[in-house]
């Protein structure tokens, strides 16, 4: 799993330590991480409120005429005055872009119609929660009220699922099938979670659990997760801790299309 342990100074170290035995250890740190200590979920904690911070500050500057660059100044700003360590501390992407969950940073000027996406990504003693929220420049569509509104309702109903002991396939379903069946999507091909806590470049996202329709484990407590889901331009995502009560948000903004 290192990424710095090339194959050259693997072949190396064989030399020189030629009556050594090596052995895989791959995926132990991982899987040794997947639940949280309680001053872990602090740290997680304070990331997902300047998320919330980061997340209004960039609305708040979102208006016609003004750039996407603009918009992340603003995000960046409240962030770093919030505690955040990180330099690219938040995703931004408008208009036809605002599907495209991971866009590269842009110039685009927002205009009436458009969808605004924005997702903080702020770390706190290399901790990162993670939130995404859409806002519309301009009054929304009918359309869109109706997307936005069923893509909440159906991710309400899966926070609730996340238990210690919950298979990770019926976590997914929820989602998964409530999106399709409402129609939001002709397809899902994408994942509905995974894994947050420690990041470090160059691995940003932590894939070491995943929530898909084939998924084959279970959820433990204390494990903290980034659940997703989008349609039509349009994405919600919280961080989520798991409690015997079901899913616990840390990420608290209003959960809406804004406008």
């Amino acid at each position: 799993d290192s990424y710095f342990l090339t194959v050259n100074r693997a072949l190396e170290f064989e030399h020189l330590l030629p009556d050594a035995t090596f052995v895989d250890f791959s995926s132990v740190m991982w899987e040794m991480r997947q639940v949280k200590s309680s001053l872990e979920i602090a740290c997680l904690q304070v990331a997902a409120e300047i998320c919330d911070r980061a997340a209004a500050a960039g609305f708040e500057a979102a208006r016609p005429g003004v750039s996407e660059r603009e918009v992340f100044v603003a995000m960046t700003s409240e962030a770093w005055r919030s505690g955040a360590d990180n330099a690219q501390v938040a995703v931004v992407a408008s208009g036809p872009r605002s599907g495209i969950l991971h866009a590269p940073l842009g110039g685009r000027t927002l205009a009436e119609g458009d969808i605004l996406h924005v997702e903080p990504v702020p770390f706190v003693h290399g901790y990162t929660s993670r939130m995404m929220r859409p806002k519309s420049i301009g009054a929304p569509t009918d359309q869109q009220r109706r997307t936005a509104e069923t893509m909440v309702r159906i991710q309400d109903e899966q926070f609730p699922a996340m238990k210690p002991g919950a298979d990770a396939k019926e976590v997914d379903r929820i989602v998964r099938e409530g999106m399709l069946s409402a129609q939001m999507r002709d397809n899902y091909t994408n994942i509905t979670g995974y894994t947050l806590g420690l990041k470090h470049p160059p691995r940003t996202t932590d894939f070491t659990r995943v929530f898909r329709a084939s998924s084959d484990w279970k959820l433990q407590e204390n494990q903290v997760f980034h659940m997703y889901t989008w349609a039509d331009g349009m994405a919600f995502s919280e961080t989520i801790v798991v409690t015997p009560e079901g899913g616990k948000r840390l990420t608290r903004m209003e959960r809406k299309l804004f406008y």
